[in-house]
C-alpha cells in the first residue's frame, strides 16, 4: 500500500476512534482531537446547520428545547450552562458540550458583564424559531437518521499539508477557528479560508488540498461530521474504480430482506452460533481483507485474500487478549495481517504469526462455510448481512462476477509472488483444504462436483465430505458417533439429504441427523479452508489430493 494511503488511513482510524493504538506519529503535522461522538437518533429532519451564537455581556438565555441534538464549542468567553438532567457547569474557551434532543436547556449565561461570549453551534434537524443572537453560517441537507455526529478539533502545524487526496463517507461541516488555510474539494477550485469562515464537504467528494498557509502559526479547524457508526472518518482516494483497502473494525449489518446488493449465486462466508447467523459477501470482503467482529462466544476475524481466493475465519482472542487486525503486506501471494495490540504479523492462509511478539503462535480457526447467498438464506432465513460501505457496494457486482467465473473455470496462472509450484492441479483450481492433526488433504471442487459425497480418512480420523454442486457448498465432519464409524451416500442429486449405511438414518448436508435411529445427532464439524490450489499447496507442501476417479489420494512429489 502506498505511503500516502497509509498516512490517510492512519488519520482516518484516529478520527473515527476505531484504532486502539496511537497513530499520530504518522501524521504529526496534523493533530486531530476527538471532542464528541454522539448518536443522532431516528426522528430528525435531514439537515445540519452551523451557527455562531454571540451572547452579550451578562446576558442569560431562558429555558428552551431543540428538536435535534446540538454540538457546541466555546470559542470566546466564559459561560455557565445547564442542560437537564445535568447540574449547571462552567465552560471556558476550548470547552464543548452536547445537548440531546428535546432536553430542557435551562440556562446559558455569559459570566462577563462587559465582553461577549461566542459559541460555534452545529445543530441537527429543525432549528426552530429565528433568534437575533444567532448568526447562521451554513445549512445543508444531510442524511442523519440512525447515524452519529462527530465533533473534532483538527490542528495543522505551520505549513502542514495533508498528503494525498481523501474523501469522507458522510458530510463534513467545518469552521475555521484559527489561522488561514487553503482548501479544495471537488468539483470546486482551491479556496482560501480564514478564521470565522466555514466550508461544506459533500460525502465521497475528493478532498484534494488541505494546508496551513502560515509558515509560523498553527491553524485550527473545528469539524462536525455525520457518519454511520463504524465508518472511517476519511479514506484515501484510490485510482479510478478502486477504493482504499481498509480493514473493517466496527462492522454494521442489515437483515436478509434488506440485502438487495446480493444475488442468489453470490459467494459468501457464513458463520453461525446459537441464534446468531451472519453472512459476509466475498465481493465485499475482497475489498477489505479483514473484518473484526463479535459472535456470542467471542471476537472473530473474518478474512479474505482476493489474490489467492482464500476465505478463513479465526478466533480473535489469543491467551485471553482480544486482537484487532488490518492488512500489512503480502507473502507468497497471500495476505499478511498485523494486529494492533502486539504488532505481530499473521499469515492469512495459515493463521500463524510469522513475525513480532507472537511469532510462531497460531490463531484458532472458527467454524465457517463458503457458500452462496441463496443457500445460506435458505438455511438461516433470519441471518444478518455485512453492510457494504459507500463506494465499496458499487464495485461488488463486477467483483462477484469475476469471482464466480474463476471459481468455475479454474483458469489462470499463479501470481509472481507465489513461491509454491505444485503442478498436480492447475494453479487456480479451487480446493477445500482440510487439516486433521498433522495430516492434510486438498479436495478440488472439480472432483467434488463428481463425487459429491466422500468417505475418507485424514489423520487417522474417519471423515465425511459433502459437496452440494448447485452452490459449491462444501462441509466436512468426523464420520463417527458413539464410537461407531459411519459411511454415507447421497439421497438426491444436490446432496441436500444423505443416509448412513449402518443405521439407515437420514441426514442433512450439515451433519445433522433428521430422521431414524440417530435422529438429533450432530456430527463434529471439521473446518475446511477454501482457496486456490497454488495457495494451499505452497503453505501445505505435504498435502495429499483427493481424486474422485481413484481409490486413494495422490501423494506429493518429492
Amino acid at each position: 500500500m502506498p505511503k500516502t494511503a497509509k498516512t490517510i488511513l492512519a488519520l482516518a482510524a484516529f478520527l473515527s476512534g476505531s484504532c486502539s493504538t496511537p497513530v499520530l506519529a504518522q501524521t504529526s503535522a496534523i493533530e486531530p482531537k476527538i471532542l464528541l461522538r454522539e448518536p443522532l437518533g431516528d426522528t430528525i429532519d435531514p439537515k445540519v446547520s452551523v451557527f455562531m451564537l454571540a451572547i452579550r455581556g451578562g446576558l442569560t438565555a431562558g429555558a428552551h428545547t431543540h428538536k435535534g441534538p446540538v454540538f457546541a464549542y466555546i470559542l470566546q468567553g466564559d459561560i455557565e450552562n445547564q442542560v437537564d438532567p445535568d447540574p449547571p457547569k462552567l465552560y471556558h474557551p476550548g470547552d464543548f458540550f452536547y445537548e440531546p434532543t428535546m432536553h430542557v436547556h435551562r440556562m446559558l449565561r455569559n459570566l462577563s458583564s462587559t465582553e461577549p461570549a461566542k459559541i460555534v453551534v452545529f445543530e441537527v434537524g429543525d432549528t426552530g424559531q429565528a433568534n437575533p443572537a444567532i448568526k447562521a453560517l451554513l445549512e445543508q441537507p444531510a442524511e442523519v437518521a440512525n447515524r452519529e455526529g462527530r465533533l473534532t478539533m483538527l490542528t495543522l502545524a505551520p505549513g502542514a499539508t495533508l498528503p494525498g487526496a481523501h474523501q469522507h463517507p458522510g458530510p463534513v461541516f467545518a469552521y475555521i477557528a484559527k489561522g488561514e488555510i487553503e482548501n479544495q474539494v471537488d468539483p470546486d477550485p482551491p479556496k482560501t479560508y480564514r478564521a470565522g469562515d466555514v466550508f461544506y464537504e459533500p460525502p465521497m467528494h475528493a478532498h484534494r488540498v488541505f494546508r496551513n498557509l502560515s509558515q509560523t502559526e498553527p491553524a485550527e479547524v473545528l469539524i462536525f461530521q455525520v457518519a454511520e457508526k463504524g465508518q472511517p472518518a476519511a479514506m484515501a482516494v484510490a485510482p479510478a474504480g478502486m477504493m482504499p483497502y481498509i480493514a473493517i473494525l466496527e462492522p454494521q449489518f442489515v437483515p436478509a430482506v434488506e440485502a438487495s446488493f446480493l444475488q442468489d449465486d453470490d459467494i459468501l462466508i457464513g458463520v453461525a452460533r446459537g441464534a446468531v447467523s451472519k453472512a459476509f459477501p466475498a465481493a465485499d470482503l475482497e475489498q477489505h481483507g479483514s473484518v473484526n467482529d463479535e459472535m456470542p462466544d467471542g471476537p472473530i476475524e473474518v478474512t479474505f485474500c482476493g489474490v489467492c481466493n482464500t476465505g478463513a475465519v479465526f478466533r480473535a482472542k489469543f491467551k485471553g487478549r482480544t486482537l484487532h487486525f488490518e492488512y500489512d503486506s503480502m507473502v507468497g501471494a497471500n495476505e499478511v495481517h498485523k494486529d494492533h495490540e502486539t504488532g505481530s504479523r499473521w499469515q492469512q492462509s495459515t493463521g500463524e504469526a510469522i513475525s513480532g511478539a507472537l511469532k510462531g503462535s497460531r490463531l484458532e480457526m472458527y467454524p465457517f462455510v463458503r457458500t452462496t447467498w441463496k443457500e445460506w438464506r435458505r438455511r438461516y432465513p433470519n441471518t444478518v448481512v455485512l453492510k457494504p460501505l459507500p463506494g465499496y457496494d458499487e464495485r461488488m457486482p463486477n467483483l462477484s462476477k469475476r469471482m464466480k467465473a474463476v471459481s468455475l473455470s479454474g483458469e489462470g496462472d499463479a501470481p509472481k509472488g507465489a513461491f509454491g509450484h505444485d503442478d498436480r492441479l492447475r494453479p487456480k483450481e479451487v480446493v477445500a483444504g482440510l487439516r486433521v492433526g498433522t495430516d492434510e488433504k486438498a479436495f478440488p471442487f472439480s472432483e467434488l462436483r463428481i463425487a459429491r459425497v466422500v468417505n475418507d480418512r485424514v489423520g487417522g480420523v474417519p471423515v465425511l465430505v459433502v459437496h452440494q454442486p448447485s452452490s459449491d457448498t462444501t462441509t466436512a465432519f468426523e464420520a463417527r458417533t458413539k464410537g461407531k464409524v459411519l459411511h454415507f451416500q447421497a439421497v438426491d442429486a444436490d446432496v441436500s439429504s444423505l443416509t448412513d449405511l449402518e443405521t439407515h438414518s437420514a441426514w442433512n448436508a450439515y451433519g445433522l441427523c433428521v430422521q431414524g435411529p440417530l435422529k438429533g445427532t450432530q456430527l463434529k464439524t471439521l473446518i475446511l479452508m477454501p482457496e486456490f490450489w497454488f495457495a494451499w499447496s505452497e503453505f501445505h507442501p505435504q498435502t495429499k489430493v483427493f481424486t474422485a476417479s481413484r481409490a486413494s489420494p495422490s501423494e506429493p512429489k518429492r
